[in-house]
């Protein structure tokens, strides 16, 4: 049968693939930090600037602001005291992505599952 040998191809490629489990699943919230500008340690003329959201447990609004300005505070503490040779490829950046999350995760007793680091800006 002709007719009908295209029509379930056509529906074999329309049809959408499904959905990729999440590894946060469940409770997990993703919150926005506010973006963070400060120098660098060295060289001194160069300043930094990060986007970043935090992937938290369930809690409340009130917490979690609390929560994500104590971290933005870590990261402004972390970076004034990196160099600009630190952030240099893609290790640079995985290496301050891991810190900053072993960071936050320990600021937060558990509750960051991760930092993940929207941009990152040095001039």
């Amino acid at each position: 049968d002709e007719t009908r040998e295209p029509q379930l191809l056509r529906s074999r490629k329309s049809a959408t693939p499904p959905p990729l489990a999440s590894s946060y699943a469940g409770s997990a919230r993703l919150r926005k930090l506010s973006p963070i500008v400060t120098n660098l340690a060295a060289p001194a003329n160069n300043w930094a600037r990060v986007e970043a959201s935090m992937v938290t447990e369930s809690m409340s609004d009130e917490d979690a602001g609390i929560l994500a300005a104590h971290i933005s505070e870590d990261i402004v503490t972390y970076l004034r005291s990196a160099s600009v040779a630190q952030f240099e490829g893609s290790r640079g950046l995985q290496h301050l992505r891991e810190d900053l999350t072993e960071r936050a995760n320990i600021r937060s007793s558990g509750k960051v599952r991760e930092l993940i680091i929207e941009t990152l800006v040095i001039q």
